[in-house]
């Protein structure tokens, strides 16, 4: 046990927890050297006991010096205005004479002054604001005033909403039926060898047919798409999208720019194009800069024709770069220096543009205004082809739309980390503790948000994350909504052994969630797959967040699947996820032979065991799907019959809603992920269709399952 108090007093303000119980059901506790490492990142100096012991004074004077933290999250409370509390000047329990301004999100503004003295019990002031504001974001500005002294302060006041989005408000009566696939993996006749936004398309008109209620789609996040960035949950930014994702021929200015009409018919062009579409993987690297090539024809039409002009298109653009504001200029500004220097991990660029207010990116940003441009240009189309579709989900009556993935984090050689260098905590990983399928755990290779900056900032990035998620959504997921809660930090070039929970403020992350779900009329989601510390379902549940359940982990002790009606309601539930291989891949055991391949299973009799595993898990999926009538008794099971039978299953669940992998019911074998395995050593991320959407969507055996998923929705 440490003696170090001061290190272990340090430790707390600063969030990070002594200890934590494992899946062991042991108590694990953190060494001071790992406590020291996980300090030092987030900017404390522990090189003595002096300096550790000075930074818990700064901390403690910081705190008493301060009227009122910078941010306050509260609940609406419509019958009660909320109360200010504001820490007493030192020097006695004197009236001090205040002043207060309250400027509400729509501009209207109330004033009320007074004198007050301190709580006897808490030596703070408490002062009632002169209205009780709406939810939204305040601002809040009080001066306290006693003899000839005066303090004042500012506050971001975000009232929330007590819960988020009730999926019934957009459902009514009914539980709601989705398809949810990984947007590059997608097959078809028009795409370039990836999926894209065109191909919604399309699915929004079959899922029109089906009577689905929403199509999820794996991260849209914004990547290079270049050698090892194409993974969707370490992306370039969180704030932005993917331009690999445009329906090029959807673009007005395609129809206009005869250069671009040239390429586009070319010999050398068309070949290259039915190459991408014959190749199993995508082509990221190929596919990404024949459109680069394409788009630099386009935005020269727009820039000549539309960019500055009174037409519509014109307008929605400027209005659009105006709503971005400084974040769109930076990361195009970030894209551009990346191409410049020929990397996106920007420690690396000259130290003069390491800084994205530099004067030097100011100079090189007016240098390369065109080129900055086109990124500007880019994320314009990608918003409005999104909003296009939330346009076709519309009048297709699909009550929930579409249904958007958010990841945990994102790449610290990116333009998010670029744009908010104090935000992200260098010499940190983000990961998982060692568990039973683990003994030297997981490192998830991206850097923590600082919970004591997030916080400091009014939590501006993680608002801003949820906006533009939400934006084109009529429901997100949360990827790891733990993270949260507590997230797993592992100093770099240490293993998960030596890393330790750092708690967020979850409380506070919460409430903006509601409100910004309220405010866009998103339902929320929240990824809470695996051990999971007893508060995260209770503060979902009081949110009104939905749990995340699959088949393949809805287990009891002894192996046995539980049945239907023991699923949870206020839950999304699918077959699979995203992280483990598609049905007919366990099915077939392909997955094993993948693993042995890589290593992942050391030996034949590794291999042997875990063959039988997988043979008694399906023996007793087979079993729970005969109980509950969705399977004829007979020896052979047909895989076409088992895929039906356990989507039955998710739809007999009193599950207010049912997600179905468009892989699942497809057939395919290939994971499109293998967790913890990099994409140099397998093609994570890359994995192609093999059958393409059209003959998917006219499929007799598909369309009648989802047609008989639909029908049993309205009879948990």
């Amino acid at each position: 046990m440490s003696t170090r108090h001061d290190l272990r007093a340090l430790a707390h303000r600063a969030g990070i927890q002594s200890s934590y119980t494992g899946l062991d059901g042991k108590e694990h506790v953190a060494s001071d050297r790992t406590i020291e490492l996980l300090l030092t990142a987030m900017g404390f100096d522990t090189s003595s006991e002096g300096a550790v012991a000075s930074a818990v004074r700064d901390l403690e004077a910081t705190s008493l010096s301060r009227l009122m933290p910078p941010v306050r999250v509260v609940s609406y409370n419509a019958e009660e205005a909320p109360i200010v509390h504001l820490t007493a000047p030192p020097g006695g329990m004197d009236a001090c004479d205040w002043e207060l301004e309250l400027i509400e999100e729509g501009g209207r503004c109330h004033r009320k002054c007074g004198c007050s003295k301190p709580s006897a019990s808490d030596s703070a002031i408490q002062i009632a604001l002169p209205c009780n504001p709406p939810p939204g974001y305040h601002r809040l500005r009080i001066s306290l005033m006693r003899q000839s002294d005066e303090r004042t302060a500012d506050q971001t006041l975000i009232v929330a909403p007590r819960t988020c989005v009730d999926p019934l408000w957009r459902l009514g009566s009914r539980r709601g039926v989705g398809l949810l696939l990984n947007l590059y993996s997608v097959v078809s006749e028009h795409n370039w060898g990836v999926g894209d936004l065109g191909d919604i398309g399309a699915l929004i008109d079959d899922a029109h047919a089906q009577s689905l209620d929403f199509i999820g789609l794996s991260p849209l996040h914004a990547l290079t798409n270049r050698a090892y960035d194409i993974c969707p949950y370490t992306p370039v930014s969180r704030l932005f999208f993917n331009p690999i994702y445009l329906d090029l021929s959807s673009i007005p200015e395609v129809k206009h720019c005869e250069s671009a009409q040239a390429l586009l018919n070319s010999r050398p062009f068309l070949e290259q194009l039915a190459r991408f579409r014959a190749l199993p993987r995508v082509d990221y690297d190929s596919i990404i800069e024949m459109k680069w090539r394409v788009l630099r024809h386009l935005y020269g039409v727009f820039r000549d024709h539309q960019e500055r002009a009174d037409t519509p298109r014109g307008r929605d653009y400027r209005e659009f770069v105006r709503r971005r504001g400084r974040l769109l200029t930076d990361h195009a500004t970030f894209m551009t220096l990346a191409e410049r220097f020929g990397t996106t991990n920007w420690k690396g660029w000259p130290p003069d543009y390491r800084d994205s207010h530099s004067a030097e990116v100011k100079m090189f940003a007016e240098r390369h205004s065109d080129d900055i441009g086109l990124h500007q240009y880019v994320q314009f189309e990608l918003d409005r082809q999104l909003s296009a579709l939330v346009d076709a989900t519309r009048r297709a009556r699909m009550p929930v739309g579409l249904y958007l993935d958010l990841a945990l984090g994102s790449s610290e050689a990116g333009s998010d980390a670029w744009m908010f260098p104090d935000l992200f905590v260098r010499g940190v990983r983000v990961g998982a503790p060692p568990d039973p399928y683990s003994d030297t755990g997981q490192t998830w290779g991206f850097p923590p948000i600082h919970p004591l900056r997030l916080a400091e900032s009014g939590y501006d990035y993680w608002i801003r994350l949820l906006q533009a998620t939400m934006a084109h959504a009529g429901m997100i997921r949360i990827d790891h909504v733990m993270g949260l809660f507590r997230q797993f930090w592992i100093p770099e070039g240490h293993s998960a052994v030596d890393g330790a929970y750092v708690r967020f403020p979850s409380e506070d992350l919460l409430g903006i969630v509601a409100l910004e779900s309220q405010q866009h009329g998103a339902i929320v989601i929240g990824e809470d797959l695996g051990t999971v510390p007893p508060e995260v379902p209770q503060a979902m549940n009081e949110r009104r967040m939905l749990s995340s359940r699959v088949v393949w982990f809805e287990r009891e002790w002894d192996g046995e699947f539980k049945p239907s009606h023991h699923y949870p309601s206020r839950a999304l539930t699918t077959v699979t996820t995203h992280d483990l291989p598609p049905l007919a891949g366990l099915w077939s055991k392909h997955d094993l032979l993948i693993r042995r391949r890589l290593n992942l299973i050391t030996d034949e009799k590794e291999l042997a065991d875990e063959h039988e595993e997988r043979r008694r898990s399906f023996i007793a999926l087979i079993k729970r799907l005969r109980e509950e009538g969705l399977l004829a008794g007979s020896d052979d099971v047909a895989f076409d019959d088992l895929c039906e039978a356990v989507h039955l299953l998710i739809a007999k669940t009193p599950s207010l809603l049912i997600g179905v992998y468009l892989d699942d019911i497809a057939g395919e074998l290939d994971p499109v992920n293998v967790p913890g395995v990099p994409v140099p050593t397998y093609p994570c991320w890359s994995r192609r269709m093999r059958r393409n959407v059209e003959s998917l969507l006219t499929d007799p055996r598909i369309n009648q399952l989802l047609g008989r998923i639909a029908a049993i929705r309205h009879h948990p």
